[in-house]
């Protein structure tokens, strides 16, 4: 089993920095469709709210454990997963 833990990417922080960091940033972060692992574990400080969800979202488990950054500006919602 394959299991992909994510922390602390602060994807949030990244959002307006300049093109280079930008691609930087990319140039560090797991592709999720080339490595395809059997669980992903989202452990916090991802990007704010839903968005480490949906930019974890490829189709395989994922476990997700809400740090600050995901509870800021987070709707309430029920668990789908």
């Amino acid at each position: 089993m394959r299991i992909l833990i994510l922390s602390d990417l602060h994807l949030e922080v990244w959002r307006d920095a300049p093109r280079q960091a930008q691609e930087i940033l990319r140039a560090m972060q797991p592709n999720l469709d080339v490595c395809r692992p059997d669980l992903v574990i989202l452990a916090g400080d991802i990007d704010v709210g839903d968005r480490a969800l949906a930019w974890a979202d490829r189709g395989f488990p994922i476990v997700q454990s809400s740090m600050c950054t995901e509870i800021m500006r987070t709707t309430p919602r029920r668990a789908t997963r």
